[in-house]
């Protein structure tokens, strides 16, 4: 459950002796694109035109999952990298009863691992 990733998550971060933490950061709109390299404009494209998703993000529009089970409710943003293009979740985006398997990947990591089987 998403309870018991959350007391999971506080307690990696007493276990360095840190007691104040946020869950989740506010998610901050970017001004520019991400999309400012040749292989980042091309997957931005593609993303564009194959999902009609916006690298600024939706609030009217659902994830499922191949079951037909829903993952989010909205998106934040489109992040193109390097490595590829990426979506940005808040915490509220989140249909958390999706997802029953949790990976910590440690306290101050940016990112964790959330599935469902």
């Amino acid at each position: 459950s998403k309870e018991l990733f959350d007391a999971l998550w506080f307690w990696t971060w007493g276990q360095l002796g840190i007691r104040d933490v946020c869950l989740s950061s506010p998610c901050t709109k970017r001004s520019s694109s991400t999309a400012d390299a040749p292989n980042r404009i091309r997957d931005k494209y593609r993303i564009e035109t194959a999902w009609a998703l916006s690298e600024r993000g939706s609030s009217h529009i659902e994830f499922r999952d191949r079951a037909g089970n829903l993952v989010a409710t909205s998106y934040q943003a489109i992040v193109y990298g390097d490595h590829g293009p990426y979506v940005e979740f808040a915490e509220d985006d989140i249909c958390w009863p999706t997802f029953t398997q949790h990976i910590l990947k440690g306290p101050s990591r940016t990112h964790f691992e959330h599935y469902s089987p």
